[in-house]
């Protein structure tokens, strides 16, 4: 599994085992106090329970991350080809991508907007 478990289960096991650390320091901070967390049936539940939380995390947010960067890639491809239909549209294109023949007939003719002559002269 690697880090990324380590992470989740670790972290959230730290989560759950504070609050009883945190009671055990500011009460009585003693074996007997300790025993008292330890036989504590909730505090077990606690334990258990958030490192159960960790897995489940682990094992489904992969799942999760992968199906929103899927729709964020449809999402824009979407936005990408109705940019391309709005341009396709603006220069006269008949196919998305191509250039008719008119449009390419009239950039190999000179129409005198790039005269290098006219402008050195």
């Amino acid at each position: 599994p690697g880090r990324y478990a380590c992470r989740c289960v670790a972290g959230l096991n730290v989560a759950s085992v504070a609050p009883f650390v945190d009671k055990l320091w500011t009460g009585h901070n003693d074996v007997a106090g300790a025993m008292n967390i330890i036989d504590d049936t909730l505090a077990w539940l606690a334990f258990y329970g958030s490192a159960g939380f960790g897995w489940v995390l682990f094992m489904s947010l992969p799942g999760v991350v992968a199906t929103s960067r899927t729709l964020n890639a449809r999402r824009i491809i979407y936005d990408l080809r109705a940019k391309q239909d709005e341009l396709a549209e603006e220069w006269d294109l008949k196919e998305k991508g191509k250039e008719t023949e008119e449009h390419s007939l009239e950039a190999d003719e000179d129409d005198g907007a790039f005269d290098t002559a006219g402008a050195a002269g």
